[in-house]
């Protein structure tokens, strides 16, 4: 029994020694996939075009990236903040019907919440969806 005991030592220490070595390593590429994920996460700049197709759909999500996820917002709303931060570099108004239209295909597709559906007199309101 004592030879058993000491070949099973052996090959405890041993897995313990392998154990540690793959701890080290996973926690080194741990570290690896951190650095990958906050250089890949800043967004790269994109430049202001308006005449390329789809090009309010790129606004409205840029916008709407910086909203929180409880902050309600409309497509009236989402257009000012647009003019004012890109107006000057747009050739073309933006039709709120446009961004309207755009905000509620997304609702049905799932990507935005809605929080007030629209009337005659008022628009709907929406929300980043919670994840």
């Amino acid at each position: 029994h004592g030879e058993k005991r000491a070949l099973h030592e052996a090959e405890h220490r041993k897995a313990v020694e392998r154990c540690e070595a793959l701890q080290a390593a996973s926690a080194a590429a741990g570290e690896l996939l951190k650095d990958v994920k906050a250089s890949a996460s800043a967004p790269a700049r994109k430049d202001v075009k308006s005449g390329s197709w789809h090009w309010i759909a790129d606004l409205l999500e840029r916008v709407i990236e910086t909203k929180a996820p409880g902050e309600a917002f409309g497509a009236t709303s989402l257009v000012d903040e647009i003019l004012e931060r890109w107006g000057s570099k747009l050739r073309d108004g933006i039709d709120i019907r446009s961004a309207q239209t755009t905000l509620r295909r997304w609702a049905q597709d799932g990507l935005l919440d809605v929080v007030r559906k629209g009337r005659s007199r008022h628009e709907a309101l929406y929300t980043k969806p919670r994840e």
